[in-house]
């Protein structure tokens, strides 16, 4: 029989729905780093594509769209690396947390019950 708490909710529920938060959370931060990243290297070759119809050839412009693009790959490349640290050392108490900001009429519930859990030390 599964251990039960605030009114017959089993602690395994209340567990996988917050590992479950943290890991849509993670790939949806992730999403946005590969879309915002995607979206500014279609603007940079749609600039370039403009510029190259209206100046004349400089050698300078490819050297510094490369740089550029080496730039935004790096950028995302740590950020994609700080999302995934930062949720990897996300504590179950921060994590409830973020789900009562997001959900307002849980009113501590979530919070409650993780704390009550870990002092029956259940999980």
């Amino acid at each position: 029989m599964k251990e039960e708490i605030d009114g017959g909710i089993p602690v395994d529920y209340i567990s996988h729905y917050i590992s479950k938060f943290r890991k849509l959370s993670r790939s949806l931060q992730i999403k946005e780093v590969l879309s915002l990243s995607f979206f500014i290297l279609a603007l940079v070759w749609l600039i370039l594509m403009v510029l190259e119809k209206f100046l004349p050839f400089s050698f300078i412009l490819p050297s510094l769209a490369r740089n550029f693009i080496i730039l935004v790959f790096v950028f995302s490349f740590f950020r994609i690396l700080q999302i995934s640290r930062k949720w990897s050392k996300a504590t179950q108490d921060e994590i409830a947390l973020k789900i009562e900001e997001r959900i307002p009429s849980i009113n501590n519930l979530l919070i409650n019950s993780v704390q009550i859990s870990r002092k029956l030390k259940i999980y």
